[in-house]
């Protein structure tokens, strides 16, 4: 048969009136509140959801919840049952009974077809924590009694702070004091167990330490969320008695001028309950730059002042007027308190300083005012008094010398000259400073004078050397020729010498004048010059700067003498005034008398020997090298 397209309609229309109808599903009421504890944190199951469906499955959801945001959802558990579940904190957020007490969900559940529903409404009520509870009799006050030396132990037991939670939480102890010390500490009992704790109230330190005599303990316990009111507990303890120096604090006053060594104070020391064998106070001082002015001696208790290097002494009313010295003692366990000694230093008058121990001065010799030499010297008055004074004390040649204040230089008071010894080269002043009230103070000044080059050398009355000589004479030294310069020190008064002219020329041949001052008879003069004279002007120079020179005469007489008797030979004799000979000697002419004719002879004949030695010798090695040659016939040998 055949169907047409609008037959098919009809019979789809009219087997819907032969199909059953869907079914809405069914929630059964969960029928009471649920609750859930604050405290939870995890993901748990709170109820699971009934729904049925005839010949069909639910599918559920959690469809609102009031107040909204609340950490709460619909689970799928295996392939058909739904259960409304607390999701955790870390997943939804935690729970807070003072936040929101109850929540109320709205569950739906559909057919599978999602067009049939239901709905039930699930309340899920918050529990609130219950707060820890002290359980001491004497909550929320007490008050208990020590003896400090009976807790010198750290850790020893004080008191037990007892609590319990009926929630079985985990419970813990704090601790704080008033006043805030550090006496004590607290720590859980390890016998805690379930909902029952103990905290135990323990010494954190040697109570002979402690300072304060009654401490307020304030104690609270506390769970996971919650604390208790505070418990207080008043300690009142017999304490520790600290010790005293009986004589601080207390103030002193002394001069400027104390001496080193001087005892300010002897320190007595007090405690009667003493658990060191030696109680020795310790000092600090302010300003803590100056603390080495004072000594602190550990078996007398005595404070000092100090001796300080190259006897400075300690106190200085200028620098400082105030100290303050802070001691303390200690039996072990305690220090004193405000035990201060303040020292007052009273001013006194005090010279002016010089800014150098000692000054030096460089000084050349010269007229008054000539050479001058700057000291820079500085000078005050340590109170910023007037100085009128400054000047050297009478003595020690002061008289020659000028200090000038508006300079700080020094120079003469005269013409001053060292040479000849005549005044000192050396010279050690004292430089006085005098304030406006008499106080006065010196340096010493050494002053070193130098020796400048303000003589000429000098040959004196015998600036012309005479000498004598005839054909006799000798070769050799004619003797000195000495000039002197009156400079103290060299190179100024080292004299030398030189010829600057020789008159006539040749004079240089017979006669000369060394660098020393020596003067030789160098040459013998011809006799034919009989009746000259050979003179040198030899100048003297000294070895300052600038230099300074003089010219003296050396003059050589000739004069040939004659005898008929015996030889006389006689040597230059040097005079002033001409010298008159009587003996005479004939003229020879035998060159053989000359002692200088007879040395160059005797050399010549030596260097004539030499000559025909080494002739000789090449002849021989000449002969010996041709004998048995192709030479021929020579004058050594004959082929």
């Amino acid at each position: 048969m055949t169907i047409k397209p609008n037959t098919l309609v009809v019979f789809l229309l009219t087997s819907g009136y032969v199909t059953c109808a869907a079914q809405s599903p069914v929630i059964r009421d969960f029928g009471q509140a649920y609750n859930l504890h604050e405290k939870t944190t995890t993901k748990t199951q709170i109820v699971r959801v009934d729904c049925y469906v005839p010949g069909d499955r639910c599918i559920c959801n959690l469809e609102k919840i009031d107040p909204p945001g609340g950490p709460f959802d619909v689970w799928l558990e295996g392939s058909s049952m739904y259960s409304v579940y607390y999701v955790g904190a870390n997943n939804g957020g935690g729970l807070s009974y003072k936040r929101v007490k109850s929540y109320m969900l709205t569950i739906r559940c559909d057919n599978s077809a999602r067009n049939q529903s239901d709905y039930k409404a699930l309340e899920v009520d918050i529990l609130p924590n219950a707060a820890p509870v002290i359980t001491n009799t004497k909550y929320p006050h007490d008050v208990i009694a020590l003896v400090a030396r009976d807790f010198s132990v750290p850790g020893t037991d004080v008191y037990t702070v007892k609590a319990s939670d009926v929630d079985g939480d985990v419970l813990t102890c704090s601790l704080t004091t008033r006043p805030l010390v550090n006496y004590f500490t607290i720590v859980k009992s390890a016998a805690s167990s379930g909902s029952s704790t103990d905290c135990i109230v323990k010494t954190a330190v040697d109570l002979r330490s402690a300072s304060e005599p009654m401490v307020t303990l304030k104690v609270s316990v506390s769970d996971w969320a919650t604390t208790t009111n505070i418990f207080d507990i008043d300690v009142n303890s017999e304490l520790n008695t600290r010790p005293q120096i009986l004589n601080l604090p207390t103030t002193v006053t002394i001069p400027e001028t104390t001496a080193s060594g001087f005892t300010i104070a002897t320190l007595t020391v007090h405690d009667p309950d003493v658990f060191v064998p030696q109680m020795v106070p310790t000092c600090t001082v302010e300003p803590g730059s100056e603390q080495y002015k004072f000594t602190f001696e550990t078996g007398s208790h005595k404070i000092k002042l100090s001796n300080l290097p190259n006897g400075a002494p300690p106190l200085d009313y200028e620098t400082t007027i105030l100290y303050t010295i802070t001691c303390t003692v200690t039996d072990g366990f305690l220090e004193s308190e405000n035990e201060v000694l303040t020292v007052k230093v009273t001013n006194v008058n005090e010279p002016p300083v010089f800014d150098e121990v000692a000054y030096y001065c460089d000084l050349d010799e010269s007229e008054a005012g000539g050479s001058s030499c700057d000291l820079n010297a500085v000078i005050t008055d340590p109170e910023g008094d007037l100085i009128p004074s400054v000047g050297f004390l009478n003595g020690n040649n002061s008289n020659r010398f000028r200090y000038d204040r508006s300079t700080s230089s020094i120079t003469f008071n005269v013409n001053y000259d060292v040479d000849q010894n005549a005044m000192p080269d050396n010279v050690v002043l004292q430089l006085q400073a005098s304030d406006v009230y008499g106080a006065s103070k010196t340096a010493p000044v050494y002053i070193k004078v130098h020796d400048v080059n303000d003589n000429t050398c000098n040959f004196g009355s015998t600036s012309t050397h005479h000498f004598n000589a005839d054909q006799g004479t000798l070769l050799g030294s004619l003797g000195n020729f000495r000039a002197t310069d009156e400079d103290r020190t060299s190179p100024n008064n080292l004299v030398t010498y030189d010829v600057i002219q020789a008159l006539p020329a040749d004079s240089t041949n017979y006669i000369a004048a060394f660098g020393d001052g020596s003067l030789a008879y160098i040459g013998t003069i011809p006799e034919v010059n009989h009746g000259r004279t050979y003179t040198l002007i030899v100048r003297c120079k000294d070895g300052g700067s600038p230099q300074r020179t003089a010219e003296g005469t050396v003059v050589l007489t000739y004069q040939t003498t004659t005898t008929t008797s015996t030889t006389t030979t006689t040597t230059p004799t040097p005079t002033t005034t001409p010298v008159t000979t009587t003996s005479t000697r004939a003229p020879s002419h035998n060159p053989f008398d000359y002692d200088a004719f007879v040395a160059v002879f005797a050399l010549l004949m030596l260097g004539l020997a030499g000559g025909l030695l080494a002739g000789a010798y090449f002849l021989w090695r000449f002969c010996a090298a041709a004998e048995g040659s192709s030479f021929g016939n020579n004058f050594c040998c004959t082929k």
